[in-house]
């Protein structure tokens, strides 16, 4: 497995400082090589907002940066500098693991930064200030012109901000399999009956897979439904796929809420990646189960 170091912590902001604690732990597993992307690199940053702003409109980019427009934690002017930059980093970093999943689609590669799927077009909202996941999927896009590129959002929360660009840029080659809560009745057997939907229903060229730590049942927003085995599962059921299939796959933070909780699920996602990893491949795959 892959990782890539997430950006700084950001003082007060939780959510924007599991990323380095998840880091931590992920390091002292099975980790092949670990890609930083410098903060202070300034070119970074100013190839990733160029990116923002052909994708997002940039009137709203440049609103946000400039702290005229409120980020995605609902804050602007001079107090939003900090977030506003572990955004664009997140976004750099996010684009980047995609790039190299897709270089490399035996090996799973994990971006340990979230707050993509609430921003939209032309709006942030929900802790999302841009949309990391479509601008990885953009960016592989210009790769292969003719890729279809599948997010798995595991959030408890449905992607909005995604769905946004899918329907008003008529995004055809981009799949939005949600797992969202209200998607799925909060039905466990649902979901899955949707994840191996999704997952079969053509060859993928990327599968970019968002374990959001809300989706599970003691995350306090009453968003989850996943008991601990169901949570593995899903991980797995996903993994597995990837592996068998030899489909690339990256796979990111979202969601959770629950302190300690949370930063447990989202090790144990990066403990079944790489137990699935280390199993041998089946021979052939599995028949999609009658829906």
């Amino acid at each position: 497995m892959i990782i890539f170091k997430p950006p700084h912590r950001v003082e007060g902001a939780p959510n924007l400082s599991k990323g380095m604690d998840v880091f931590s732990t992920a390091t002292n597993m099975a980790i092949d090589k670990v890609i930083t992307l410098d903060n202070g690199d300034e070119p970074i940053y100013a190839e990733t907002i160029l990116q923002l702003k052909n994708l997002h409109n940039p009137k709203h980019v440049e609103s946000v940066l400039n702290g005229d427009a409120a980020n995605g934690y609902g804050t602007h002017g001079v107090i939003a500098f900090a977030e506003n930059m572990h955004a664009v980093h997140s976004c750099a970093i996010m684009r980047e693991a995609a790039l190299h999943a897709f270089k490399n689609p035996s090996v799973p590669v994990f971006a340990p930064v979230s707050g993509f799927h609430h921003a939209g077009i032309d709006f942030s909202n929900g802790y999302c200030t841009f949309n990391g996941l479509v601008l990885a999927a953009m960016a592989v896009r210009d790769l292969k012109p003719d890729a279809n590129i599948l997010i798995i959002d595991g959030d408890g929360h449905f992607g909005d901000g995604t769905d946004d660009f899918i329907n008003r840029l008529n995004l055809t080659w981009l799949g939005n399999c949600s797992l969202a809560k209200n998607e799925v009745n909060g039905e466990y057997e649902t979901a899955m009956e949707i994840l191996r939907a999704c997952l079969y229903i053509i060859k993928w060229d990327l599968i970019i897979y968002q374990a959001g730590a809300d989706s599970h049942e003691d995350d306090p927003y009453e968003s989850g439904y996943l008991t601990d085995k169901q949570w593995d599962r899903r991980d797995s059921t996903v993994f597995a796929y990837c592996r068998d299939a030899k489909i690339p796959v990256v796979f990111n933070l979202a969601g959770g809420y629950n302190g300690l909780k949370t930063l447990t699920l989202h090790n144990r996602t990066v403990s079944t990646v790489r137990q699935v990893y280390q199993e041998t491949p089946r021979a052939h795959l599995s028949p999609l189960p009658a829906l």
